[in-house]
């Protein structure tokens, strides 16, 4: 199976200067650039659908829309590009709820959405900044069987802080074949907060340039600290470029693309 790890800065403070949504706009056009590989899963990072605020409701439908027509032309290929800040509406009319949300999507529809629990200073950042209340409960991380043409495959999603605290380790009931994680700032992985199985894999989509890679593929021997994975990058899909703010900088996002046994 080819898995697609998107590479790019999606970092909250380089969404501020978003305007006009060119960052999810650069975002969207790099995964369906990437899905003419004959991709099995394409995973991107953390806040990758995320412009200078949250989303409200029919902003963040309107990109799953998208997301959805792109399925349908690669029913096979799972989706899973990355998280959105959205708010939604409280029982008072003032209120606004927080949500980091981590969609996902196959055969030409949202299969599943898993959203964040912790709330780390990126969050908070953008809670403060739009005076958003967060709920006490949330949804936090999933895992769900995916049917690649006859083969199930258990799937574990995940979003950064999440998985620094263990949540779906210790909160999963069945070891993954594959543990998905979008992040934006997540400096290594912890061999020990993974609930996937012997011989499964971790993939993990970092949009926190300077810190660490931005995409990772590792396999989990269960004998120690995860290593750097062997397996070779088979291609690389076309850069898009993000744009430039203030004329000051510019990004540019690109797909790495590898093989995996399954």
């Amino acid at each position: 199976m080819r898995v697609g790890l998107i590479r790019g800065d999606s970092s909250y403070n380089l969404g501020r200067f978003d305007k006009g949504c060119k960052r999810i706009e650069a975002f969207i056009d790099a995964a369906e650039n990437a899905l003419s590989y004959n991709l099995g899963i394409l995973l991107g990072p953390e806040y990758a659908l995320f412009p200078n605020r949250t989303l409200n409701k029919e902003e963040y439908n309107n990109i799953g829309y998208r997301f959805a027509e792109l399925s349908k032309s690669c029913p096979r290929t799972l989706i899973v590009p990355g998280t959105s800040g959205i708010t939604l509406a409280g029982k008072c009319e003032r209120v606004r709820i927080y949500y980091n949300v981590m969609p996902a999507f196959f055969g030409g529809k949202k299969v599943l959405e898993a959203s964040k629990r912790e709330m780390p200073l990126s969050d908070h950042k953008i809670i403060l900044h739009e005076r958003l209340h967060t709920m006490k409960k949330r949804c936090g991380p999933k895992t769900a069987e995916i049917d690649f043409g006859g083969k199930k495959v258990r799937i574990g999603f995940e979003i950064c802080d999440d998985y620094s605290n263990g949540t779906l380790f210790e909160e999963s009931h069945e070891e993954p074949d594959i543990h998905l994680v979008s992040a934006c700032g997540l400096p290594f992985l912890w061999h020990g907060k993974t609930p996937v199985k012997k011989g499964g894999y971790i993939l993990l989509s970092d949009g926190f340039v300077p810190l660490t890679k931005a995409a990772m593929l590792y396999k989990n021997h269960r004998i120690g600290p995860f290593h750097w994975n062997s397996f070779k990058r088979v291609e690389k899909s076309e850069s898009h470029l993000v744009s430039r703010y203030g004329g000051f900088f510019k990004k540019k996002i690109h797909v790495d693309i590898y093989e995996i046994e399954i």
